[in-house]
């Protein structure tokens, strides 16, 4: 089995356990020892299913047809289904594709695609918790002390993200797609070169998103994209004289500038939208 197939198996199966709602119910009336029992008895079925499937990974390992390093990539992106803060979701997702580059530029097109259905997921499949009311015991005989009813219980759900935030995940997914359709071509540790069309593509659609929902993060991952087709390509090279310097220096100066202007006059505008405490 080659590791494209691996990595869908492996994220077909983490997903479909991690995004998907898991619950086993019983048709008869349970008492607390019996609502234990089923707890348990479901929790270790998942262990002993997790416990054979890392025994056929390593059976798979020892005989040569896969390299265990290779799946660290989908680890990584599957552990995004338990944090919660977003930042850190796209810290794991860009660790995931940092360690894709050490691997030949043919498994990151498996590694880039892979991500793009997680942060789909991310996206559309957003965790919550929601509390329902705990069952009142039954009605006590006459004459006895009232039982108290139980704590309500948080059963896990899904549903879309809040939009800033899935519009971010959905931008960050059109660019992980761009990326595998750009490296699939790749050959050995040589990265493809860049098409043009799909370049100008993904640049219409990002200026589009940003226009239609104010979403700026796609441009920086834009930015990204064409600073490394000009590393790429030669355009831009390493300071190399005095005068490169000076005006590597002028740039960057004026770039720091425009950025420090941009980031007061926001914080100036949501410090004088928040209502003012009254005297």
């Amino acid at each position: 089995m080659n590791l494209a197939a691996t990595c869908k198996a492996l994220v077909n199966l983490g997903a479909s356990a991690l995004w998907t709602v898991r619950r086993i119910t019983s048709r008869g009336p349970l008492d607390a020892w019996g609502a234990t029992v089923l707890r348990r008895g479901v929790r270790a079925a998942w262990l002993t299913l997790a416990t054979l499937l890392g025994l056929h990974l390593a059976f798979w390992a020892t005989d040569g047809r896969v390299a265990l390093a290779s799946t660290a990539p989908i680890a990584l992106l599957l552990c995004t289904r338990f944090v919660r803060s977003e930042g850190r979701r796209w810290g794991i997702v860009g660790l995931a594709g940092a360690l894709g580059t050490v691997f030949p530029s043919g498994y990151f097109a498996v590694y880039a695609g892979l991500a793009c259905v997680v942060l789909v997921l991310m996206a559309l499949r957003h965790p919550t918790q929601i509390a329902t009311a705990g069952e009142s015991p039954a009605s006590a005989p006459y004459r006895t002390v009232e039982a108290e009813p139980k704590p309500p219980r948080h059963e896990h759900a899904f549903g879309l993200a809040p939009r800033p935030e899935r519009v971010r995940l959905l931008s960050g997914a059109a660019i992980a797609a761009y990326l595998c359709v750009w490296s699939v071509g790749g050959n050995g540790y040589d990265w493809p070169p860049h098409s043009l069309l799909l370049n100008a593509a993904l640049v219409v659609a990002a200026v589009g998103v940003a226009w239609r929902y104010r979403a700026r993060a796609i441009l920086v991952g834009v930015a990204g994209l064409w600073l490394h087709i000009g590393i790429d390509s030669g355009m831009l090279t390493a300071p190399r004289t005095i005068i490169h310097w000076a005006l590597c220096s002028v740039v960057t100066g004026f770039v720091l500038l425009a950025g420090s202007l941009g980031l007061s006059f926001r914080l100036s505008r949501q410090a004088s939208a928040e209502p003012k405490p009254e005297t």
